[in-house]
């Protein structure tokens, strides 16, 4: 048997780790998702504000790996790339304040997806769920660019979403 496998298990009266603490879960409640536009090479994110109606996120990452072999041998050496990632964000649509305007406009004119030429930094900030809702950590997506926006509505619908893509170059915790 391999070590630390337990020869039994009583699982309908313990958790498994013991030592999670039930205030330590995130809650969407307790999740803020801030903004900042930025420059081109620019790894700070300051000045950030608040992205407010967002009703999801979703991030992915993946960097390339490639299978180098050689004669003589069955044994690959996995060679490794730069690590990239792509960002979703749903939002409640707004008369003259769509996802782009609200990040890169002053909220009264339109801006369209061939007017960006400044990437934006996106801060995801989970609180703690105590009274004090205390940061607890977060990470800090540095050069996003939008690659697509969207929208739909359908008969009945109380309020319309939009969607938008992000990819980023970097990310780095808080």
């Amino acid at each position: 048997m391999a070590a630390g496998v337990a020869s039994s298990w009583q699982n309908s009266d313990r958790h498994v780790d013991v030592e999670i603490d039930p205030n330590s879960f995130a809650s969407s409640a307790r999740f803020m998702i801030y903004a900042s536009v930025g420059n081109p090479g620019d790894k700070s994110a300051t000045g950030v504000t608040p992205i407010g109606l967002l009703q999801s996120f979703q991030e992915q990452s993946q960097r390339q790996v490639v299978p180098v072999s050689e004669l003589g041998s069955d044994l690959p050496y996995l060679i490794t790339g730069p690590s990239r990632g792509s960002l979703s964000l749903s939002r409640v649509l707004l008369a003259k304040k769509n996802l782009i305007t609200a990040l890169y406009g002053d909220g009264t004119q339109y801006v369209s997806l061939d007017q960006l030429t400044k990437p934006c930094n996106i801060v995801i900030a989970p609180y703690s769920r105590d009274e004090g809702a205390s940061l607890l950590g977060g990470v800090v997506f540095l050069e996003a660019y939008f690659t697509n926006t969207g929208s739909s509505a359908s008969v009945g619908q109380v309020v319309l979403m939009e969607q938008g893509s992000l990819l980023y170059t970097d990310k780095k915790a808080l």
